[in-house]
């Protein structure tokens, strides 16, 4: 399905810590006022990314049923916080985040794994000293552990509830563009790959695009590592493993057709405290095909322009795009060049999936012009024999209209002399 060749690059890095709780607490520490700082590690080979585990007790005969904690976070950083028992004592925990000024952001209390508390993928909106509180939930007094990983560079894994350890939940990763025609990167994402579990992601191949995958457990680490990509249809593509602190590779390949695949995260010795740093490059999508950020006409991707070499006056212009398995909520725009006076039919089709969009056709200045789900053959959109009523640069926005995923196709025939079809 796929061929070795070289291009896109995707690096995994496993960072996995220590089993137990690095730091315990220290009363008094039950309110915000104050709250115990929490001491972060970091690793050389990744910048921005930082861990902190602690661990604390909780006594309802001794009126200690809150600890709190607190820790340095600056605007744009992201955060996921996990709270639980360390004991067989049947302690429930319940773990909040709260801003400087004392407002929460979230709360969780049976979101992690098993009966674990978990707040993921939180976004610190503001420069300061944040705090974690940690509470008795239920069951009886006993000991629990914390960690909080914190990043400045792209996303933590937005994990609760076991919501991507199977193919079909699998989380999205998103490509943004370089810059550089047809070059993107994907949005890095910080994950825990909690104990026996698997961390599924999914991400958009184009014909002629390549990738490597690559699994690298972090300095000390013991964790043994196993990739696997996974096309739509469940076939896998390739695996790789390797030994306890080892590296594992999948490719170079080059994708010999369009379509989302699945990346599979397992590894041995996971658990609360492992952590991994997901990035990836590409480079050699075709021309047409959209690459993120084109949530916007201001950030529209270009259709590829094709003159008919037999009829004067007829232009094709042609793209691309996808919507993902987690389920992308943004509008992707494309845009072409028209000018006053000349008609267009403008059609969106499913070219794999289940995916069905909208289209919206709008003028250089903004404003919509019409819009269209299902006119055209089976479940394809299409505006037919629209009439340009300025020059300039016009766009197509595709709106995902039933929350399926899936791969479409999308195309503008624009006449400079005469009438479209009107079918």
């Amino acid at each position: 399905m796929c061929k070795r060749t070289s291009a896109l690059w995707l690096t995994l890095i496993l960072i996995g810590l220590i089993s137990s709780p690095a730091q315990a607490e220290s009363e008094p520490n039950d309110d915000q006022a104050s709250a115990e700082a929490l001491s972060f590690f970091n690793s050389a080979d990744l910048l921005g990314l930082s861990v902190a585990i602690e661990s604390g007790s909780i006594s309802t005969e001794e009126g200690n049923t809150d600890d709190w904690f607190s820790f340095q976070g600056t605007e744009g950083q992201r955060v996921t916080v996990s709270s639980w028992a360390t004991e067989e004592s049947g302690l429930n925990t319940r773990v909040d985040l709260f801003r400087p000024n004392g407002t929460s952001v979230g709360g969780s209390v049976f979101q992690g794994p098993g009966d674990s508390a978990r707040v993921a993928d939180r976004l610190i909106d503001v420069t300061g000293t944040w705090a974690v509180r940690v509470q008795r939930w239920g069951g009886p007094d006993g000991t629990y552990g914390l960690h909080v990983v914190r990043t400045s560079v792209g996303v933590c894994e937005d994990e609760q509830s076991e919501s991507n350890d199977v193919q079909e939940d699998a989380e999205s990763m998103t490509k943004v563009a370089t810059g550089v025609a047809g070059s993107s990167e994907l949005t890095p994402v910080v994950g825990i790959l909690d104990d026996g579990e698997s961390d599924w992601f999914s991400l958009h191949g184009y014909d002629g695009e390549t990738i490597t995958l690559t699994g690298t457990a972090g300095p000390s680490s013991p964790v043994a590592l196993s990739l696997k990509l996974v096309a739509a249809n469940g076939v896998t593509v390739d695996v790789a493993t390797a030994g306890a602190g080892g590296t594992a590779t999948i490719g170079p390949l080059e994708f010999s057709g369009s379509g989302l695949y699945s990346l599979e995260v397992t590894g041995s010795n996971g658990g609360f405290e492992s952590v991994y740093f997901l990035e990836a490059q590409s480079s050699g999508a075709p021309t047409g095909s959209e690459l993120e950020p084109n949530d916007d006409q201001a950030s529209a991707t270009p259709l590829s322009l094709a003159e008919d070499a037999d009829i004067e006056g007829v232009q094709i212009w042609s793209g691309q795009g996808e919507f993902g398995l987690a389920g992308d909520s943004n509008d992707d725009w494309f845009s072409f060049e028209g000018s006053e006076g000349d008609r267009v039919t403008i059609t969106q089709w499913t070219k794999s999936g289940e995916v069905s969009g909208r289209i919206y056709l709008h003028r250089p200045s903004g404003n919509g012009m019409g819009s269209d789900v299902e006119s055209g053959p089976g479940t394809t959109a299409r505006l037919v024999d629209m009439e340009l009523t300025e020059s300039g640069t016009w766009a197509v926005r595709v709106q995902k209209w039933n929350n399926k995923s899936g791969d479409y196709g999308v195309q503008v025939v624009r006449h400079t002399a005469g009438y479209c079809e009107d079918e």
